[in-house]
């Protein structure tokens, strides 16, 4: 990541950010983080300093969006990741 490349997100009205993200492929729990594009429409953009968010998508209220005050970065992370894998091991 480059300073020309924030400079050219923005100029796309787009913000970079590391995105954390898990989903369930073949029955299998398929981990990322990456670096990546949101606009600003996306909430998860604006997110900034010790805020934390997480966005998921569900079949009935479709994505939503949870922004509040983090813990601190290591306990918020690790409750997030205990949070996220605990949805894909749960029989349902």
């Amino acid at each position: 990541m480059t300073k020309a490349d924030v400079e050219e997100g923005l100029k796309q009205n787009s913000r970079w950010k590391l995105i954390g993200s898990v989903s369930k492929v073949n029955g299998e729990c398929v981990l990322n983080v990456k670096p990546e594009l949101l606009p600003m429409s996306n909430p998860l953009a604006n997110v900034m300093g010790a805020t934390n968010a997480i966005q998921y998508e569900t079949d009935l209220l479709g994505l939503v969006t949870l922004i509040g005050a983090g813990a601190g970065r290591l306990e918020t992370a690790a409750a997030v990741l205990e949070d996220l894998v605990s949805i894909f091991v749960q029989p349902y």
